[in-house]
């Protein structure tokens, strides 16, 4: 079950499955999305964040299988409807940021020409009103000298600037939903604050749905809304933030709160997550971080909880919450 929302979801995802051959790697996840609300999805490498991602843009490889009772955006199904309908949505409908932007740029073309395919594709614009917008797009994510910049290619950029170009191709279309996988890894901290603050400050002023997915809880608490908590391809807690910094239910969504920096006054405060993501190609316990879990009992082994929630939209999927 997922949370109640007093708006109508933009995104709405129940009981997905992505599976590698007989491997489900993400199992049973749910959440819905609203217009204009910014969603942090949290948890350590590998629990399946950015396969989520992949899964919701149609980008992933073909060797997954998806499956769901619902994943449907803007009235597409978007784990059972056509290729084509689904592949329209991107671009157009549904905008990524990547977290390599070197990696997902193209380096044989300019950055004013890949801006300029989205604008000419999903907006039909041409000649001199299309060469304006490539220049208002790089503007708007404040490259200086756009008309300059618009001939450079990605190589010739910093990293920062390769993100801000990544940033104003995920927007040129206008859309309504934007993903943000990781968008500021390998970035300094500057740099970083100066992504965030600019993407996602567009976001709100475009009324956007943002999924923004990250392994830090510091920046999700300062950008999210709401933060959905994910651990080995689950999902164990999902709750406002600062309901779930207050008070985090899961044990796993309380020890990543334990080992957040920002959360801590002194080194010896931050606390390491006992274990490692379970091997899923072995036998899997119902609940994922049953190995790791310092409150486990038999149950957490052999049946699944189902996510529970509060008056207060607060979630959490656990035998034995705190």
């Amino acid at each position: 079950m997922t949370a109640s929302t007093e708006r109508t979801p933009a995104l709405e995802v129940d009981d997905l499955e992505i599976s590698f051959g007989a491997r489900p790697v993400v199992k049973g996840v749910s959440f819905q999305l609203a217009p204009g609300e910014i969603m942090a999805l949290v948890g350590e490498s590998g629990s399946g964040k950015s396969l989520l991602a992949h899964a919701i843009a149609g980008i992933l490889t073909p060797a997954a299988r998806v499956s769901a009772s619902r994943m449907e955006f803007g009235g597409v199904d978007l784990a059972g409807g056509s290729p084509r309908a689904r592949a329209s949505l991107r671009g157009r409908e549904i905008g990524v940021v990547f977290q390599n932007p070197r990696a997902a740029l193209n380096p044989s073309r300019t950055i004013g020409r890949q801006i300029a395919d989205v604008l000419r594709e999903h907006r039909g614009l041409a000649g001199a009103r299309l060469t304006e917008a490539v220049h208002g797009a790089l503007a708007d994510v404040r490259i200086p000298e756009p008309e300059m910049r618009a001939r450079a290619y990605p190589g010739e950029l910093s990293g920062g600037m390769c993100q801000r170009v990544m940033i104003a191709i995920a927007l040129a279309g206008n859309p309504s939903l934007l993903i943000a996988d990781e968008p500021t890894t390998g970035l300094d901290t500057t740099t970083q604050a100066a992504i965030l603050d600019l993407m996602l400050g567009h976001a709100r002023e475009r009324r956007m749905a943002t999924l923004f997915i990250t392994h830090d809880l510091a920046l999700a608490r300062a950008y999210a809304e709401r933060i959905v908590v994910m651990h080995a391809g689950q999902i164990v807690e999902e709750a406002p933030t600062e309901s779930l910094f207050a008070a985090p239910r899961h044990p796993y969504a309380a020890a990543l709160i334990g080992a957040t920096p920002a959360d801590a006054t002194e080194v010896s405060d931050l606390k390491g997550i006992a274990g490692s993501l379970p091997d899923l190609d072995g036998v899997v316990p119902a609940c994922r971080f049953a190995g790791r879990c310092d409150r486990v009992i038999a149950r957490c082994r052999d049946e699944g909880p189902q996510m529970v929630f509060d008056a207060g939209r607060h979630g959490t999927a656990c035998w034995v919450p705190r």
